[in-house]
């Protein structure tokens, strides 16, 4: 059963990007590291992004040790259970469990060639 429970917040979510891509070592990444990555896509000040890392490890997302100043942060649910779970959430509750109604959205937006999914489903 998924950890997740709810679907994350756009900034919170752009927020697990830059955790999920980082390469982490053993202690995890620092508050900085996300800072530096975050400001550039939005402008917050640095008490306002710890108040939502701190809501992320609350939520389960992401853990938190400190070490002396500083505080690491390590991802608790990956980028894939997340990615499973929107995909999951998505197709039930938007294309009501219907697979040709998923594909042909998919098809008529432009996103995807009826050949790819063609291909895809080959290849399951």
């Amino acid at each position: 059963m998924s950890k997740i429970t709810k679907r994350l917040p756009e900034a919170e979510l752009e927020i697990m990007q830059i955790v999920w891509d980082a390469e982490v070592t053993d202690d995890g990444i620092t508050s900085n590291y996300i800072y530096d990555r975050f400001s550039q896509i939005r402008g917050w000040a640095l008490p306002t992004l710890m108040t939502v890392l701190t809501r992320l490890v609350k939520k389960g997302y992401l853990s938190c040790v400190k070490k002396g100043r500083s505080n690491f942060y390590n991802a608790v649910i990956t980028r894939k259970e997340y990615i499973n779970y929107e995909a999951n959430t998505v197709y039930a509750n938007v294309f009501c469990s219907s697979m040709e109604l998923l594909n042909n959205a998919l098809i008529e937006s432009g996103s995807v060639k009826k050949e790819e999914i063609v291909a895809a489903a080959k290849n399951l």
